[in-house]
């Protein structure tokens, strides 16, 4: 699973990232009225995604900024404020400059935070053999999530998250809409029979993204997340994927069962935030 990491993978990393929002907002856009009030902008060359009915940074953000957008970082500000909404850059390295930290800080914005980017190299299918180490924990099945499960699968990602309760619906809602979609995959883990957890994979261009999941707090321990890895590995291989990609938090459990699969810490992205 290893690749020397270089400034040319670490875009790719970071597009494939990028690929994965925009599909995500696009689908819950397209919603009638655009319930969500989902905008998706590109200025300079950095990718801007806003969603009202969903607060906080996990799609609301800037990512693919580089050095070369300095002079636009005022215009993505405003961007943001236009909409009410903080304004949040999820920077990587090799690709930033002393100068576009300078104008964030100069702009009120001050390093908040990391967080951990991982990836894996996928060897092509063979006769579909599975891949090396990749063998399901006994006593756990994952399946593919059927149109009619996405009310279990927002309960258990609200459950696993520490979500609220009353976000289960428009969670189940955000996601049923990309079932069937080109490149979505959504599971859910089931422990000695029992719904246990729920992943997410994104495939494009050659890149599978591990896009989302979780364990709940009464199920965890048992390999639960380690085996919506494996699934999810697996079958991006079988997708024709050669890359693996994953985010994690710094030193979680999450980035660790990823590393013990074989993937590699790619880089940890940098956060900047403006200050209260």
């Amino acid at each position: 699973m290893s690749r020397v990491m270089t400034l040319d993978l670490a875009l790719r990393v970071e597009e494939a990232e990028i690929k994965t929002l925009r599909s995500r907002l696009t689908a819950i856009r397209e919603r009638q009225g655009n319930p969500m009030g989902v905008e998706i902008r590109r200025i300079g060359g950095a990718s801007l995604f806003t969603i009202k009915g969903i607060p906080g940074p996990s799609f609301n953000k800037v990512l693919g900024a580089t050095g070369s957008d300095v002079d636009h970082v005022d215009e993505i500000i405003q961007a943001f404020r236009k909409q009410g909404i903080p304004c949040r850059f999820e920077l990587i390295p090799g690709h930033v400059t002393p100068e576009l930290f300078g104008r964030l800080a100069d702009r009120g914005f001050y390093q908040a935070g990391f967080h951990t980017v991982l990836y894996g190299v996928l060897p092509k299918e063979q006769g579909g053999a599975p891949v090396e180490g990749l063998t399901l924990a006994e006593k756990i099945e994952v399946f593919e999530v059927n149109e009619d499960e996405f009310g279990l699968f927002g309960e258990l990602y609200v459950k696993g998250f520490g979500l609220p309760a009353l976000l289960s619906t428009g969670i189940a809602d955000n996601n049923r809409v990309l079932h069937g979609r080109p490149g979505w995959k959504f599971y859910i883990a089931f422990v000695d029979g029992q719904a246990a957890g729920i992943g997410v994979l994104y495939m494009e261009d050659g890149v599978g993204n591990l896009a989302a999941a979780c364990t709940v707090p009464e199920m965890r321990r048992k390999g639960c997340h380690m085996a919506l890895i494996q699934r999810r590995i697996a079958d991006a291989r079988k997708g024709g994927c050669d890359l693996i990609i994953g985010q994690a938090v710094f030193g979680s459990v999450s980035q660790q069962n990823m590393q013990r699969i074989g993937m590699q810490i790619a880089y940890t992205k940098s956060i900047w935030v403006e200050r209260p």
